[in-house]
């Protein structure tokens, strides 16, 4: 049975982005949220990282040439929240260079049945195994289209037994306002359709 990883799960907004709009004062004053409660998280062992945002129960990271909004949980709130948050962004920020936007999320399986695991039997897993190399994962990947949209599935095999599915709903833009329609009550379908290819393809329930 697989479960949802919702650390696999964000909303990406790929462009040119000027992180110093970003504080929690323009974020709460009915920018982004009505909220007051927001927070800001700075990462102190990995300074690298760009700071993250907290509210709604949402995260707003912002680096130069991408924001990540991720949800805390699965909730059909948050998600709606989180389009909602993305569409409000590139649309006070319209003139922003953007360039795709993704909608992922990340399920994993920890005991997938026998005939999921028999399509990861590569012809070269043999050969591999007789020159002593130890196959730790394999992986499939996917391009797949429907209704104009790009979805990216790649499921991974591991070694301790566990499937990952990974969905990508990828869509390239080249203005902002290109992107805030594609996002047009997108999310939870696009939720929903990862949900059904798993339930419909890739697991033993009946």
């Amino acid at each position: 049975m697989y479960e949802v990883n919702i650390n696999g799960w964000s909303l990406v907004l790929v462009g040119y982005w000027n992180s110093q709009i970003f504080t929690p004062q323009w974020i709460s004053h009915g920018n982004l949220t009505d909220s007051t409660n927001v927070t800001l998280e700075v990462p102190l062992n990995e300074p690298q990282l760009p700071l993250r945002f907290n509210f709604d129960n949402i995260y707003l990271q912002v680096s130069d040439k991408r924001i990540d909004l991720k949800p805390q949980d699965d909730e059909d709130s948050t998600l709606i929240k989180i389009e909602q948050v993305a569409k409000t962004i590139l649309d006070k920020l319209e003139h922003t260079p953007v360039s795709a936007v993704g909608v992922n999320f990340q399920y994993m399986d920890a005991s997938p049945s026998d005939d999921i695991v028999k399509v990861f039997q590569f012809e070269d897993n043999d050969y591999l195994s007789a020159l002593d190399y130890e196959i730790e994962a394999n992986t499939i990947g996917r391009k797949l289209k429907k209704n104009g949209h790009v979805i990216n599935l790649t499921l991974v095999y591991n070694i301790v037994e566990k499937l990952t599915f990974d969905f990508n709903f990828h869509e390239s833009v080249s203005i902002a306002s290109e992107a805030s329609v594609f996002l047009d009550n997108k999310v939870l379908e696009f939720r929903n359709e990862s949900i059904e290819i798993i339930n419909k393809y890739y697991t033993a329930e009946e």
